[in-house]
């Protein structure tokens, strides 16, 4: 549900529809090499463990 949220949030933000951003996220996570939020998650996860370090 949150997710939804964000979503409705960034189009109307941005003024763009939710296909617009459907699109952009797709070839975002298509240059990161990610297939789905949780793959986002997990990249998010071993960035903060390097920063760590």
């Amino acid at each position: 549900m949150r997710s939804l949220q964000l979503l409705t949030f960034l189009c109307q933000a941005l003024n763009i529809s939710e296909g617009t951003l459907s699109a952009h996220l797709s070839n975002i996570y298509k240059k990161l090499g990610i297939k789905n939020k949780k793959g986002i998650k997990e990249m998010s996860k071993s960035y903060r463990d390097a920063l760590d370090v």
